[in-house]
């Protein structure tokens, strides 16, 4: 056999492999965000369900030592002690008017 042309054990694998893959595309991207601004496409309907919670509301949690917002008071959370060393970590819930 040349060395340009594989066995067809290897051929048959990577056959296998193509179509393997080809499934997999075909399975991912079934359910597209509808906000026009995002183009997030998720494969599982529960997953933009809770994609569309955060995708849709507006920024409401708020840092109170600097002029960061998010949608999820844990990311303000986690901004606190990277940005802002030896403060007290609480959040501002914006919609609410009062401290998490």
């Amino acid at each position: 056999m040349s060395r340009y042309f594989s066995d067809s054990k290897e051929s048959t694998s990577y056959r296998r492999k193509r179509i393997k893959n080809t499934k997999r595309m075909r399975r991912c991207a079934k359910f597209p965000c509808p906000n026009s601004n995002c183009r997030k496409v998720f494969e599982l309907k529960s997953k933009l369900l809770k994609h569309l919670y955060y995708c849709t509301q507006k920024p409401r949690f708020e840092c109170p030592y600097c002029d960061y917002i998010s949608k999820c008071k844990a990311n303000v959370m986690r901004h606190i002690p990277g940005k802002h060393k030896n403060r007290k970590v609480y959040v501002i819930d914006i919609v609410r008017n009062v401290r998490c």
